[in-house]
């Protein structure tokens, strides 16, 4: 699985503003309600996929600044080997 990632001041302008362009017109509106822009989405979105599954997640930042990392990790929940979200 993959999802898309922003963070921080702007986030929801900044993944539209990425998303459409990377996307199109054609095929943004599909895809922007999975890109992850707060904790609580990141969370929810994270569970969903455990729960239906999915073993390996990756989160692609929709900008190329280096502090997304670092904005991300702070954000990420702990995951157990069962698959609970904590």
């Amino acid at each position: 699985m993959e999802r898309y990632f922003c963070f921080g001041p702007d986030a929801e302008r900044r993944a539209d503003d990425y998303i459409a362009h990377y996307y199109g017109p054609a095929y943004a509106d599909q895809v922007r309600p999975e890109v992850l822009t707060d904790r609580g989405h990141l969370h929810q979105e994270i569970t969903r996929l455990a729960e239906a599954g999915a073993d390996d997640l990756v989160l692609l930042p929709c900008t190329g600044e280096p502090e997304q990392i670092g904005l991300l990790a702070a954000r990420l929940p702990t995951v157990d080997e069962h698959g609970t979200v904590g």
